[in-house]
């Protein structure tokens, strides 16, 4: 159960928000708001970094939701476990540890906030991201993509016309399909 404490302006004013923000909170959510209500709304409205701030805000809640599979954004305060494939193409705002058993496909414009991702295989195309440590045994990044994470780790990475910017540990990097580095590479930026 996600939280369903009401949040209102108050949490915009703690935050250190100027007049501005606060007013447009109150103009969304007069009576307040849940915290899923809240990033949802701002999400669709495409305050994205708002969003991400927000999702930093709110406490994290011991639960975990469980979910046969996923074909677009998700939102938790919480864990999440996947039993099957994910595919992420819109916002999703993640507190804790999004766990994929298939496959994790983020594409168009599926950013992914999360404090950890763990999956076999992570496929990331178009104008996708993921801001969360990276736990995998296969990264396939392509078409211009631009996965900002604090860590990377997998067996293999395969970087087809794309940056990478964070630490990355990987048995085999290609770029291109050329082989580029064994091994670990910090801060790299490969375009």
């Amino acid at each position: 159960m996600e939280n369903e404490q009401i949040y209102t302006y108050k949490l915009i004013e703690e935050m250190g928000a100027g007049d501005y923000a606060v007013k447009f909170f109150n103009s969304l959510f007069p009576n307040g708001g849940t915290p899923i209500e809240i990033l949802k709304r701002y999400t669709e409205l495409g305050y994205f970094s708002f969003a991400k701030h927000l999702i930093w805000e709110f406490p994290y809640l011991n639960n975990y939701l469980e979910l046969d599979k996923v074909d677009d954004g998700v939102f938790s305060l919480g864990d999440i476990h996947i039993k099957g494939d994910a595919y992420i193409a819109s916002p999703s705002y993640i507190k804790g540890t999004i766990t994929v058993d298939g496959k994790l496909t983020a594409s168009k414009t599926g950013f992914i906030y999360a404090n950890i991702v763990k999956a076999d295989t992570v496929d990331i195309s178009e104008q996708a991201r993921i801001h969360a440590h990276i736990k995998t045994n296969k990264i396939n990044i392509h078409d211009m993509t631009y996965p900002e994470n604090e860590t990377a780790n997998g067996v293999l990475i395969n970087c087809l016309n794309c940056i990478i910017i964070g630490n990355v540990i990987a048995d085999v990097i290609y770029k291109d399909g050329k082989l580029i580095n064994e091994k670990k590479i910090n801060y790299i930026m490969m375009d």
